[in-house]
Formats: structure tokens, C-alpha cells, sequence
């Protein structure tokens, strides 16, 4: 069954993008207000059985409500809703200081509830949160390719993970580029800022900085000053995702990574030194695949 694209304010790109590979028409779900302000939701009439829902890749409170009430739309009128995210909303709030909410199950939370028939997302940051989504769910990653797209033309000595918790993704591409792997172990002062401790494995002398997400560029920046003091000279980076904060610009104008490669999975600013390697058209390919099974 073929299906209709809906995009969210905020998701026109990664939603034309996706529309390319499912060939598949693309329609804006509409949202206004009532009279005293109350929230209102349509979904456009030309959607008659079921429909993609793409979230924007810049989530807050608002789109994650207009996200829910559309769903809830698609239910109360008889509707098959499935919701895309490029980057998974709230993912990296699994953890809490006291007195705050673990704001990625609230967020699995309410989505269960609305019932989507199924959510698709690109590389989750939490495994955790991706987990308490109780609802049929597809997880792309596409780390790795992006890492054999990459090594075509420059092969790295050494693949780095900035911190642990990318030490799993690093492994599996220094497995299949057959190159050394080093760990960043790291920890933070009071104030947030990130201070490396020491590395586990060799830092050659083309290193590859891996991690499924940027925001600050906090850890990985300060991962490649280390890699450069320990002997590197060509240091590239690869992500998946990138949600940039307004310290990202600067920071990577002047950091010892030369190349920072990303997926167009997010909102991305211009810069000589980020290199865009899509993936979008080609998941939405592999969707059309999956609705002809």
C-alpha cells in the first residue's frame, strides 16, 4: 500500500527527502488555534487510509504535542499513522539530576499511548528510551556505511570513540575497516566541561572521531586536542547526527578536526568544514521496500 507523507512544521526537508525515495505524495498537517488559544489540529483531506508522520529534527515541547495530537487525529477518524523521526525527541534525556523527570520515558510514555502503528527512527542515542517505546519500532543505523563511504578515500589509522558510550559503534567500524581502536576515557568537572582522562588503544596518525550525535561538540573537540597531542595528524570526524547549539560554529572553526562528516538527518549550517552524506532518499527507498512485503 502506498503511503502519504505528513510532515510537521520543522520537517520539510527530511520529509521531501524521504518522499523521494518512497515516491509518495507529501501533504502538511495543519495546526491552528481556537478562539481562546486552545490547539487545534487537521490532518488534509487527500489522506484516505494511511500516512508517515515525519517529526522535525529539532524537537521541543510544542512540535512533541502537535506530533501526539496528530497521531490522535489519524486515530479518531479511522486513520493508520506511522511516525518517522530523523533524530529521536528527548533521546538523551535518560538521565536526571534530582528533582528533575527522565524526560525520554516520559516522552516513550506518551507516544505508546497515542498508539501509532509503528515509529521508524535513525540511530537513537538512548537505547534505553528507544526501548520503552511499547509499539511496533524500526531503528535505522547507518553508522557504519557512512564510515566504509568515508574510508573510500581517506583510510584511518585509528578509530576513536570520545567517550564509552560510543565505544560499541567505534568497535563494529574499526572491525569492518580493519583499522586500530582507541577509547577516550573522560570526565567532567562541576561546571559540565569535559576533562579527558587517558586513552585505551594506540592513536595513529589518521584518526577517525566516531559518535551517533553532535550538539556543543564539547567532548569530541576535546577528544581531538588529546589525539593531536598524542601523535595525530589528520583528524576527521563522523556522526550521525548533528543538533547544533551555538557554541558548535566556533568550536569547529577552530579544532584540530579538519573534516567533520555528518548524515542529513539534521538541521545543518553551512561550514568548509562539515561534508553532508545523505541518507534519507535512500531510507525512504528501503520504506518502499518494506510496504511491498
Amino acid at each position: 500500500m502506498k503511503k502519504n507523507i505528513l510532515m510537521l512544521p520543522g520537517a520539510e526537508r527530511a520529509a521531501r527527502l524521504l518522499a523521494r525515495g518512497l515516491r509518495a505524495p507529501v501533504f502538511k498537517v495543519r495546526f491552528t488555534t481556537f478562539p481562546d488559544g486552545e490547539p487545534r489540529v487537521v490532518l488534509p483531506s487527500q489522506v484516505k487510509k494511511s500516512f508517515l508522520l515525519v517529526a522535525p529534527s529539532q524537537s521541543n515541547f510544542e512540535t512533541v504535542w502537535q506530533l501526539l495530537m496528530a497521531i490522535r487525529a489519524a486515530k479518531d477518524n479511522g486513520l493508520v499513522a506511522e511516525v518517522f523521526f530523523p533524530i529521536l525527541p528527548l533521546a538523551r534525556a535518560d538521565k536526571a539530576l534530582p528533582g528533575e523527570p527522565k524526560t525520554g520515558f516520559l516522552f516513550a510514555d506518551c507516544l505508546t499511548a497515542a498508539s501509532p502503528a509503528a515509529v521508524y527512527a535513525v540511530s537513537p542515542h538512548s537505547a534505553a528510551v528507544w526501548r520503552a517505546f511499547k509499539t511496533k519500532k524500526i531503528v535505522f543505523e547507518p553508522l557504519l556505511s557512512l564510515a566504509a563511504r568515508v574510508a573510500k578515500n581517506w583510510r584511518p589509522d585509528t578509530i576513536l570513540a570520545p567517550d564509552r558510550g560510543a565505544a560499541p559503534r567505534a568497535r563494529k567500524i574499526a572491525d569492518k575497516l580493519r583499522s586500530g581502536l582507541a577509547v577516550a576515557e573522560k570526565i567532567r568537572d562541576s561546571r559540565g566541561r569535559v576533562r579527558l582522562l587517558k586513552f585505551k588503544g594506540r592513536i595513529g596518525r589518521r584518526v577517525l572521531i566516531v559518535d551517533d550525535l553532535v550538539s556543543t561538540g564539547a567532548t569530541l573537540f576535546t577528544a581531538a586536542v588529546a589525539a593531536k597531542k598524542a601523535g595525530a595528524r589528520e583528524i576527521r570526524a563522523l556522526v550521525v547526527h548533528v543538533t547544533p547549539a551555538r557554541e558548535l560554529g566556533p568550536r569547529l572553526a577552530v579544532s584540530s578536526v579538519q573534516k567533520l562528516f555528518v548524515s542529513d538527518t539534521g538541521q545543518i549550517k553551512k561550514s568548509s568544514k562539515i561534508h553532508v552524506l545523505p541518507i534519507l532518499e535512500e531510507i525512504g527507498r528501503t520504506l518502499r521496500r518494506l510496504n511491498r512485503e
